[in-house]
């Protein structure tokens, strides 16, 4: 959950000892009211979106406007007392927004009412600095089973820590695996520097140099036959359903409404075009399956690699000799913990960028999610939405 600097939540100035809030922000939070997101409130949270995570890289307003109404009000498990929520201020103007998604879910068997906490975000927040707790402090009191956020930063750790929320460690990894050493690292400068364009021949050249006196890594997919399908092709939904029963507490998709979420994942700006490929094992049968978006010259983001027990090597060689037969300099993507193991010992690098956050009443969510056996991550967070990596 991206969120902006809006100072502490309100409780956490008085249960860290420091000194409490000023009046002036007590009485502004006081006359701020929060009340579920409307159609008509889009066009005033999209360009509030551009504003925030876009800069001066504006996002396509209008478009922006259609996908929101798509993603939060035609979505298959719309829930009138799970909605994304908006704060109005006393003068009735709009200054803030939580995106919020229902999520079916199974623990065991057990039907579990789940709800993820997308991008949260407030207009001039120096004016408004409670306001951000306030919208998340909301969420987390709605009727859901469990609260979950996949993409919290620095920011919204604060406040779902001292509104007694957790971090799962593990779900908030993120491992890289280099393909092309020199040109990866020229592409992730880019992305900070975009005059670091002229070192691109330079960087070819580095890894043409690295390839003659070193060794190449394996990128090939073993034993593994691979087919790339569409976003629709029903042996893959069916596919992506029965994998996540190896998982105690994962969500309860049917091929419909897989079909439709996969439809709005789409394509990334920053990323690429979404391929699905179906993994198969020497005798044909599905072993896995992995979707992510790729370009050449660029870095691939994986966005979920499912497999049977053990099968989790040869379904990760697949995907990397996958991007790197398309020219990917280099693949990223959140951990799932059945992985860690395989990520490993194929020379992946581990960092943290935003982490998974959760609150929940349930011992045994609790236990699912202590114990990482549980899908909470790609498919069932927000990383599918083109609200990540996307309208750049």
């Amino acid at each position: 959950m991206r969120a902006q600097d809006m100072g502490p939540p309100p409780s956490e100035g008085n249960r860290r000892g420091s000194s409490p809030a000023a009046p002036a922000v007590i009485e502004s939070a006081r006359l701020a009211s929060i009340r579920p997101c409307e159609p008509a409130d889009l066009p005033r949270v999209a360009a509030l979106f551009g504003k925030t995570f876009r800069g001066k890289h504006r996002s396509d307003t209008a478009a922006l406007t259609t996908y929101l109404h798509s993603l939060i009000f035609e979505h298959p498990w719309r829930d009138p007392e799970i909605t994304s929520q908006v704060s109005i201020a006393r003068d009735g103007k709009f200054h803030g927004f939580i995106g919020i998604l229902p999520v079916h879910m199974s623990l065991g068997g057990r039907a579990v009412r789940a709800a993820l906490a997308g991008s949260l975000m407030v207009d001039e927040p120096e004016k408004h600095p409670l306001a951000g707790a306030t919208l998340l402090r909301s969420f987390i009191k709605g009727p859901q089973e469990l609260s979950f956020s996949e993409t919290s930063n620095a920011v919204a750790l604060r406040m779902w820590d001292a509104l007694g929320g957790s971090t799962a460690p593990l779900f908030s990894l993120e491992w890289i695996r280099l393909l092309r050493p020199s040109r990866a690292a020229f592409a992730f400068l880019h992305e900070k520097v975009p005059a670091a364009a002229l070192l691109r021949p330079l960087a070819a050249a580095a890894d043409f140099v690295v390839r003659a006196i070193a060794k190449a890594p394996d990128l090939s997919s073993g034993d593994a036959a691979v087919q790339e399908v569409p976003i629709d092709d029903s042996a893959l939904l069916t596919l992506i359903i029965s994998l996540t029963a190896n998982y105690r507490l994962a969500p309860r998709w049917s091929t419909d409404d897989l079909h439709w979420m996969l439809s709005l994942a789409g394509e990334k700006e920053r990323y690429g075009p979404l391929i699905c490929k179906i993994v198969r094992d020497k005798q044909g049968r599905d072993i896995g399956c992995f979707l992510y978006y790729a370009r050449p010259s660029g870095i691939a983001f994986v966005l979920q690699v499912l497999a049977k027990p053990t099968a989790g090597g040869r379904v990760l060689d697949a995907l990397f000799a996958d991007a790197h037969a398309r020219g990917c300099v280099a693949l990223r993507g959140r951990l799932q913990p059945e992985l860690l193991g395989p990520l490993q010992v194929r020379s992946c690098i581990f960092i943290n960028r935003s982490s998974l956050t959760y609150k929940t009443k349930d011992p045994e969510i609790l236990t699912a999610v202590g114990c990482a056996d549980a899908l909470l991550t790609g498919l069932s967070g927000e990383s599918w939405t083109q609200l990540i990596g996307g309208f750049a």
